[in-house]
């Protein structure tokens, strides 16, 4: 008999993480930084083979650069 497959819910930090605590989902920690988030993703989805994988988080930016957020 297969195991069904879960959902994945990749999130950045912690802090992502804490928002969706107490929710019957996988949250796995993928790190910041498009290469230790790339890296670190692809290492997840191998080893659990998700049915799906969702990538949530906040996104902005430091105030020192002068960048707008968008």
């Amino acid at each position: 008999m297969k195991t069904k497959k879960r959902p994945l819910i990749l999130v950045p930090s912690e802090f992502e993480a804490g928002a969706l605590e107490g929710l019957n989902l996988e949250i796995k920690l993928c790190g910041i930084g498009v290469i230790e988030a790339a890296l670190e993703s692809y290492r997840l989805i191998k080893s659990l083979e998700p049915s799906l994988v969702i990538l949530t988080g906040l996104a902005g930016v430091y105030p020192e650069t002068e960048l707008l957020p968008g």
